[in-house]
């Protein structure tokens, strides 16, 4: 596995596919210069807020916050100088042990890209076997604050010279979603799973 203390991206994981050939499953880029450029969000925590809030501007407590549009009018995945554009801290790191891991910190002070109140975030990464784990960790230190972190990484289970993954399958345990609009703006409604023609309930591999 191969992380940088920038964005707190996961570069590249590579694991043994069934004749035990390692390949990386994970889309990245070869140059730091392409991480700073990236639109995408390969591998990277976003933040404050992952996905999109409308108008890039919301209410909380009586208090109406402006933030940063970086989509049109909204903002996308923390504004243009979000989580995944900043320089984090490394805490812990332990690469010599049977669960090696590596623990980044990032203190994101009050006002940045609008949103309110001191907040300290951590973000861990560990190999356990043949297992990933990734915890996520947010302290609104003085204000109260939104947040959603998320992990943006794109997998690719073949391998990155496999082609595409239009015939993989994902299995989420979820019986509700959130709609969005033609925006991809959530549109705050919570609906069943049942009945959706994209989403199959009894699917066994």
């Amino acid at each position: 596995m191969k992380l940088t203390n920038y964005g707190a991206h996961i570069i590249s994981l590579f694991l043994p596919d069934k004749n035990g050939k390692l390949e990386d499953v994970l889309l990245g880029y070869d140059s730091a210069e392409e991480y700073k450029n990236d639109t995408s969000y390969f591998g990277a925590t976003v933040g404050r807020v992952a996905n999109r809030i409308a108008g890039a501007q919301f209410t909380l407590n009586g208090t109406h916050y402006k933030l940063v549009p970086n989509e049109g009018k909204n903002m996308l995945h923390g504004g243009p100088k979000g989580f995944s554009k900043v320089v984090w801290k490394v805490k812990k790191y332990k690469p010599e042990s049977n669960a090696p891991f590596i623990i980044f910190t990032y203190h994101s002070p009050d006002g940045e890209e609008g949103f309110p109140g001191n907040l300290h975030v951590a973000v861990g990464y560990t190999l356990i076997g043949d297992k990933l784990s990734i915890t996520m960790k947010a302290k609104a230190l003085n204000k109260a604050t939104p947040v959603n972190l998320a992990q943006h990484a794109y997998w690719n289970l073949g391998g990155q010279n496999s082609g595409d993954i239009l015939s993989e399958e994902i299995q989420i345990f979820a019986s509700q979603y959130t709609p969005v609009d033609s925006q991809l703006i959530p549109t705050g409604k919570i609906e069943s799973v049942k009945g959706t023609h994209t989403i199959s309930l009894n699917q066994h591999h």
